[in-house]
Formats: C-alpha cells, structure tokens, sequence
C-alpha cells in the first residue's frame, strides 16, 4: 500500500508541475499565495511492543504502547502557480504541536491520592511540493466550484518529548531523569482531495491531506518508537495575483 501511494504521489506531483517551466518563460502562469488550517490525527506507538501472555497478564495493551495526540491544530502557508484553468503546483509549509499523558499509577492513602502521569508532546513540520488536477463539473451547472485531487512530495520533521510527573496533594512535579527529547527526519508522500470555490481573485477550499513518512524516535530506556502516517482535514484560503 506505500509503495503504491508513493508511486502514484510522485507520478501526480512530477505529471503536473513538468510544464511549469515552460510556461513561466512564456509568461503564462497565474500565482497564488495563502495560508491553511486544519484539525491533524497521528499517533506515536512503540515499534517494539508485542502483545503476549506477560503483557496481557500485565492488564498492558497495545494502545497502552501508542500516544493518539489530542485535537493537534496545523497551521501553514503557500505559495504557488496555476498553470491553466485545471492543474495547479505549490509549495506547502505546515507546523503542530499536540500533546497526550496517560496515567500509570494511581495511589489512595491516609495523606491523599496521588498520581504517576507519562506525559508526550510533539512537534511537526513539513516542507512539500503538491500538485493538483482541478475538474471542471461546476461549470455545466453555472457553480464556481472544482472538486480536485493531486498528489504531495516533501519531508516531515518530528519531534517528541516525554516525561514523568508526579502529582500529590494538589502538587505536580517533574520525576527527575524522566524528560528527553527526540527528533528526526524523514521522506514524506501522499494524496490530497477536496473542493475548490472561486470568489473573484480569492480560492477558497476545503480538504483533506493523507501523508504516509516514516519518522523514527529512539529513547534509550523506551526502544524505538514511530510515527507512520498522519491525516488533515483543513480550510484553506488563496489569492491569486
């Protein structure tokens, strides 16, 4: 399934943009600039995890093993060309940030209850080349707008912290030697759909990014963990000049 989602990313991204240089020598090539924002899922799971007779009889799971961040909002700008009324390229730069904590004890006393919380945050960037082919079925019915589907090529840095807090009688602390942080670069690849309105010189559009990379984090006492794919539903607005 990856390799066939890279291939048909890269087959979109390069059969669109090829004649971009020859357009832009004849001067044909309308610009546009804007900016997105989205709702993102991803997860980070623990590439070692086996789910056997030990864990099981832990009560451990597997997704105990994988942090699902929550509501992580991505912003990011654009800047590209149309290079007819149908396809268009541009660049894409998009940050989030997300974070998730999960309880791994839980302690009732005489003093009072007290808690034992690994905590996980994230931080994404992704720098991509996506091209689009928007089709032309609001036209026939006098409605400006252009369903479109195209493919993204790039890279996504990541990086993930993590730590332990203690909390106890309305404290919360930091468990000393627990924080670390982890980052790492990886090829990104996927496909993007949606709808595409035209108010004037102004694109507005909603739609929906699905971006497969391979980022890999390795803490020392934790194995490797990974962060496979990540999806976007988001609202973008454009200006064409």
């Amino acid at each position: 399934m990856s390799k066939y989602l890279a291939a048909v990313a890269i087959t979109l991204v390069t059969g669109l943009s090829a004649p971009v240089m020859a357009d832009w020598m004849d001067g044909d090539v309308k610009y546009f600039v804007g900016g997105e924002l989205g709702k993102t899922w991803l997860k980070v799971k623990s590439a070692d995890f086996v789910e056997d007779d030990r864990t099981r009889a832990l009560g451990i799971k597997e997704k105990d093993s994988e942090f699902k961040y929550k509501n992580p909002i991505q912003y990011g700008i654009r800047f590209g060309a149309y290079l007819d009324e149908n396809v268009r390229v541009y660049i894409n730069l998009n940050q989030l940030s997300g974070s998730e904590s999960k309880n791994l004890l839980h302690v009732s006393s005489g003093d009072g209850d007290g808690d034992l919380e690994f905590e996980s945050k994230i931080t994404n960037r992704q720098l991509t080349v996506s091209g689009d082919y928007l089709f032309d079925i609001g036209d026939g019915l006098g409605i400006p707008v252009k369903p479109f589907i195209g493919g993204t090529l790039g890279v996504n840095w990541a990086e993930v912290k993590k730590e332990m807090k203690a909390s106890a009688a309305g404290r919360i602390e930091t468990v000393p030697g627990t924080d670390d942080s982890k980052s790492n670069t990886a090829f990104a690849y996927g496909i993007q759909a949606g709808i595409l309105g035209q108010a004037g010189d102004f694109d507005i559009e909603l739609g929906y990014r699905y971006l497969m990379h391979k980022n890999k984090f390795e803490f020392e006492e934790l194995g490797e963990w990974k962060m496979d794919n990540s999806q976007t539903a988001y609202f973008a607005v454009s200006y064409r000049f």
